[in-house]
């Protein structure tokens, strides 16, 4: 699996957040060096993409990431959850050997 895949709730949830944001193209994804593993997960709408970036799309969602932190998450599947707090994303992440006690951050096989 060479890609970052959505679930219907995930197309849904993003979906809403996009028609909110004017100039919008699409969800990019941003792996930080952070947290008390190793990475952690951000995302923020996409006005553009740059050169390095690498796009997947699920319907009509676009999820936006910097090629070379493509290794790190590839074959990620991204959810939307909702419980007692709200609504929340989730990332399913096979390349994830470790997450923090907090669940903020994740480590990788090296």
């Amino acid at each position: 699996m060479n890609s970052i895949n959505l679930t219907p709730s995930a197309v849904k949830y993003f979906r809403d957040k996009l028609q909110l944001q004017p100039g919008a193209i699409g969800i990019r994804l941003v792996i930080k060096d952070s947290g008390c593993a190793e990475y952690s997960y951000a995302l923020d709408f996409a006005t553009c993409s740059n050169p390095d970036d690498v796009t997947f799309v699920t319907e009509d969602v676009k999820i936006i990431i910097d090629k070379k932190r493509l290794p790190i998450v590839v074959g990620t599947e991204i959810n939307c959850v909702s419980d007692n707090l709200g609504e929340h994303i989730k990332f399913n992440n096979p390349n994830a050997t470790n997450d923090c006690g907090c669940g903020e951050s994740f480590s990788t096989r090296k």
